[in-house]
């Protein structure tokens, strides 16, 4: 995996800073082994999981409908 792309070209980046992003790139090209590597990997995916969970998804489905009720107290 790390052969072709850098850390910081992976999907599960985007939660990590830049300083962190640059140290990973850094020890991703170190050469470590493989099953220490894998372990990262699976720590900074979990990571991303529960990140992306606890984001708050706004919906589209109140905009489906034309005559959305208005609440005063809302």
């Amino acid at each position: 995996m790390l052969q072709q792309k850098k850390v910081s070209e992976l999907d599960f980046s985007c939660i990590l800073k830049p300083e962190t992003l640059a140290c990973l790139d850094r020890w991703s090209q170190l050469g470590n082994e493989d099953e220490f590597v894998a372990k990262v990997f699976f720590t900074l995916r979990e990571m991303y999981t529960v990140v992306r969970g606890r984001l708050n998804h706004s919906t589209t489905t109140k905009d489906t409908f034309v005559a959305t009720p208005q609440y005063k107290g809302a």
